[in-house]
């Protein structure tokens, strides 16, 4: 499985498509501050505030996750590259680790790209926002475990959908409809909930969606409508979520037909 992942590493280095996409990811980071900026002095925010705040709702750093996901996941069905690698001896499984550790490490360079161009052009214009200090460190590093540990779920429904539908523009157009959809449902999950007349149904509801690491986004972003919650919940409800989403969609490939 080492020879498969050092293969995959290689073959994603050399990729025309993954440095595309990185330029891209630069390109949609430096109009997502020109957005911003055409917004108003609400959303002027220096440095420290974007990093630990606004960058949290990912914003357009869905489409670069999703058509990433969708390209390097679904388009091995019609290069046939997975029937090759089972043809070279391995099996679904061993393919399928190798496949999802390169796209988790090919995940990373993305989301530091996306950051370092935000903070830099933001810190530029309107200055970091304050001097470095302990608490200061720890609550970048708090904010920055929150936003890897949430673009890794948005990638792993993608994931899902991937290996679902074996086709690159229906597990994109999936990926992101979905995503959007339930930030959509969960922004107006308070408003839903204060109309909502069933008490059992309610709380019901409202306690399904305090699991879903989208609503504890929300929790540090709008902490007057949601509930926060601590970080180690965060990190319970994050890894149940990837695990019960990998292992579906790799017995959804360990079943499919790859002709």
């Amino acid at each position: 499985m080492r020879r498969l992942i050092k293969s995959e590493l290689f073959q994603l280095s050399k990729s025309n498509f993954y440095w595309r996409i990185c330029i891209a990811n630069i390109v949609l980071a430096l109009l997502a501050f020109a957005f911003d900026r055409t917004l108003g002095s609400d959303y002027e925010l220096k440095g420290l505030d974007w990093f630990c705040v606004r960058r949290l709702r990912i914003s357009w750093l869905l489409y670069i996750i999703c058509i990433y996901t969708s390209e390097y996941m679904a388009g091995e069905f019609h290069n046939h590259r997975y029937n090759t690698k089972l043809i070279c001896g391995f099996t679904r499984r061993q393919i399928y680790g190798a496949k999802l550790a390169v796209y988790v490490s090919g995940m990373l360079p993305l989301l530091v790209i996306n950051t370092a161009v935000g903070i830099l052009v933001r810190t530029i214009c309107y200055g970091f926002g304050t001097d470095f200090n302990e608490n200061i460190v720890i609550r970048i590093a708090k904010a920055e475990l929150y936003y890897v540990l949430f673009c890794f779920v948005v990638g792993a429904v993608s994931v899902l959908f991937a290996m679902m539908t074996k086709s690159r523009a229906v597990a994109f157009v999936l990926g992101v409809c979905i995503n959007q959809r339930g930030g959509s449902l969960l922004a107006n999950l308070p408003y839903y909930l204060k109309h909502m007349g069933d008490y059992v149904l309610k709380k019901g509801i409202d306690c399904f969606a305090q699991l879903m690491p989208i609503y504890q986004i929300d929790s540090i972003l709008v902490p007057q409508e949601y509930k926060p919650h601590p970080i180690g919940l965060f990190l319970l409800s994050c890894n149940i979520w990837l695990v019960v989403i990998y292992v579906l969609s790799m017995n959804l490939f360990e079943n499919s037909d790859l002709n």
